[in-house]
C-alpha cells in the first residue's frame, strides 16, 4: 500500500492562527494610557501599576515594549516634541511677525491641550526632540532676519529667549488657582500681548 504524505499547505493550514497582538498596537494602548493618566491624576499618579491597570496589560508587557516609568516618561516626551515640531514647521505665514507670532500661539496652545504631559515635559532633562522644537524657532528667526524684519543678533539666542519667556507665562498660567474658564479671554488677551512685545524687541 502506498505511503501518502499530507502536503505542506494542509499542515499549514491545520496550525492554530496566532492571537498574539502586535507589538506596535500595544506599545500605543499602553502610550495613550499614560497620557489618560497624566491628564487625570498628573505626574504622580504615573507608576507601572496604575499604567499597567490602566492600558490593560500585565507590568511585564510595559517592560517588554517600552520599559521602565523612564521609558514611558520619555517616549511620551518624545512624542510631544514631534508633535509639536511638525506644526511649527507646517506654518505657511509668508510674514515672519505673523509666522513667529503664530509658531507662539502653536506652543500654547499645544501646552493647554496636554497639561499634564506639559508639565512631564519640563521635570526632565532636556531631549533631543525638544532640542528640534527650538531648531524649528530657531528656523523662523532666520527667515525673519534674512527679510531684514529682525534684528542680527544670534538666532539661536533670540529663539532660546523667546521659548523661556512663554513657557513662564503658561506655567504660570497653568498653575493658576482659578478655573482655566474663568477670564480665559483675558488671559488670552495678556498672551498675545506678551508674544507682541517679544517681537517688538527683535524687530529692526
Amino acid at each position: 500500500m502506498a505511503c501518502t504524505h499530507p502536503r505542506i499547505t494542509d499542515m499549514t493550514q491545520s496550525q492554530p492562527q496566532s492571537r498574539r497582538t502586535p507589538t506596535l498596537e500595544i506599545r500605543g494602548r499602553i502610550l495613550d494610557a499614560a497620557r489618560q493618566i497624566l491628564e487625570q491624576d498628573g505626574v504622580d499618579g504615573l507608576t507601572i501599576r496604575t499604567l499597567s491597570a490602566q492600558a490593560d496589560v500585565s507590568p511585564t508587557s510595559i517592560y517588554q515594549h517600552i520599559g521602565g516609568k523612564q521609558a514611558v516618561s520619555d517616549a511620551l516626551i518624545d512624542a510631544y516634541f514631534t508633535d509639536l515640531r511638525e506644526q511649527l514647521i507646517a506654518i505657511d505665514e509668508s510674514d515672519p511677525v505673523l509666522r513667529l507670532r503664530r509658531a507662539g500661539m502653536i506652543y500654547r496652545e499645544h501646552a493647554l491641550d496636554t497639561p499634564g504631559i506639559y508639565a512631564l515635559v519640563w521635570m526632565g532633562q532636556a531631549s533631543d526632540s525638544a532640542q528640534h522644537c527650538l531648531d524649528a524657532i530657531t528656523q523662523i528667526i532666520r527667515y525673519g532676519q534674512a527679510a531684514a524684519v529682525f534684528r542680527d543678533d544670534d538666532p539661536h539666542l533670540i529663539a532660546s529667549s523667546i521659548w523661556v519667556s512663554i513657557h513662564g507665562f503658561i506655567q504660570f498660567e497653568l498653575r493658576s488657582a482659578q478655573p482655566r474658564t474663568r477670564g480665559r479671554e483675558r488671559v488670552d488677551r495678556s498672551y498675545g500681548y506678551l508674544l507682541d512685545l517679544l517681537i517688538r524687541g527683535i524687530r529692526r
